[in-house]
């Protein structure tokens, strides 16, 4: 154990002098993960803009309902935040539709109000695009056909209401009697959203859009940071393994105090990245959902617990170090294993994005533990089962370290 602290001893003063090398890259790639952090965030931003809808309305707008009808809409009801409805003429809805610049139109026809209120079949014409197509076409016609059934469903009650007190004489006044019944309807339709619950999901089924990628770019950041250790393992014989192994410090005694140095060089980086950065949106008031208490304390926190996955990919880049000992060829590998893994594992595009082969065998991977730790964590769910799975995989790097180290010092 003496020679074991001294050799771990030993190695951090090592990674105590590569630290400024190493250093130096880290604020490059901090810098190149800002860029990709911003750029995601503007084009979450603008898709987010892009996904309202817009639906013109033209033709006779005139009567006092059909005006009050689409006031309503436009400034009452909830589903102004994802639909705009646009009065225009009918010729320039049309050339609207077809340069693709609003999902439909509706034109109501001269006198449609008063042949609804008489009673008639009246009926408005919709238009969409014929190649219409994916979410937003789909939605505006459920959104049309729930209009219409409530349209015709309140028409229907009046006017039984109408015929019901005129067949047994009724005393009330049947004009107050269907304006008190019109306005239910209108509370009922206009409060719909109280019946229901609504749940958002997000890029993996769990997370908010935000929170999925404060993880998706901290496990990329900590995949690419893999390059940063060049320095420390490139280069190396296996002279000091052997005359260590011959005074009675084992292989896994060596891989396991390299191993810790390198650990404590990962982590301590990590945090005074990640800290910062919980701090630094807390004040941008870019709180995530999972930390609405307290988003720096909770957000710290969870920085923390996220060592254990540190410690996997800490393993992870070891074992590749010391699989590979060519600097330019261990850069390059760490690297493109690095990208590839984070790509498959959803860094980079949800999950969702692939299909459902590569779905299930992401959860295998070390960095989709990491993710799925990651989500667990900041869910604040039981996160046992990954545990368990780092553990796994922190045996067996390590283990395959030692392998390819002692078949180095055998050749």
């Amino acid at each position: 154990m003496k020679k074991f602290r001294q050799y771990f001893l030993a190695q951090l003063k090592r990674v105590w002098k590569a630290f400024p090398f190493i250093a130096l890259m880290t604020v490059l790639l901090v810098g190149c993960m800002a860029v990709i952090s911003i750029a995601m965030l503007r084009s979450y931003n603008s898709s987010d803009k892009k996904q309202k809808l817009e639906i013109g309305i033209a033709g006779d707008t005139s009567n006092n309902y059909i005006s009050f009808g689409l006031m309503a809409v436009q400034m009452l009801d909830t589903s102004r935040f994802y639909v705009d409805f646009s009065q225009m003429s009918e010729e320039e809805a049309k050339s609207r539709l077809k340069a693709g610049e609003m999902t439909a139109y509706v034109v109501i026809p001269e006198g449609f109000a008063e042949a609804f209120d008489a009673g008639e079949d009246a009926k408005v014409t919709y238009a969409a695009a014929n190649q219409a197509s994916g979410l937003g076409s789909a939605l505006t016609n459920e959104i049309v056909e729930i209009v219409s059934n409530v349209i015709y469903s309140s028409r229907t009650s009046i006017n039984g209401i109408w015929s019901f007190m005129d067949d047994y004489d009724c005393p009330e006044d049947p004009n107050v009697v269907s304006d008190d019944l019109f306005a239910e309807f209108m509370n009922l339709f206009l409060g719909r959203t109280k019946f229901w619950s609504v749940n958002y999901l997000g890029a993996d089924g769990s997370l908010g859009f935000i929170s999925y990628y404060v993880i998706a770019i901290m496990i990329l950041f900590m995949l690419l940071w893999g390059i940063t250790g060049s320095s420390l393992f490139m280069k190396r014989d296996v002279s000091l393994a052997k005359f260590l192994k011959a005074k009675g410090q084992g292989i896994l005694l060596q891989i396991s105090a390299e191993y810790l140095a390198y650990f404590v060089l990962m982590a301590g980086t990590m945090l005074m990245i990640f800290m910062p950065a919980v701090v630094v949106m807390a004040k941008a008031n870019l709180i995530l959902p999972e930390w609405q208490n307290d988003p720096v304390s909770q957000g710290i926190t969870f920085v923390v617990r996220m060592l254990p996955a540190m410690a996997l990919l800490a393993a992870f880049h070891f074992f590749l170090y010391e699989l590979i000992t060519n600097m330019v060829s261990g850069i390059l590998f760490q690297f493109i294993m690095g990208l590839g893994l984070a790509y498959l594992s959803g860094c980079i595009y949800p999950l969702s994005f692939f299909p459902e082969s590569i779905q299930r065998l992401v959860p295998f991977l070390p960095s989709g533990l990491a993710m799925k730790y990651g989500a667990g964590v900041m869910r604040g769910v039981s996160v046992g089962t990954e545990m368990a799975g780092i553990v796994l995989y922190l045996a067996l790097f390590l283990g395959l370290a030692a392998i390819v180290r002692g078949r180095r010092m055998k050749a």
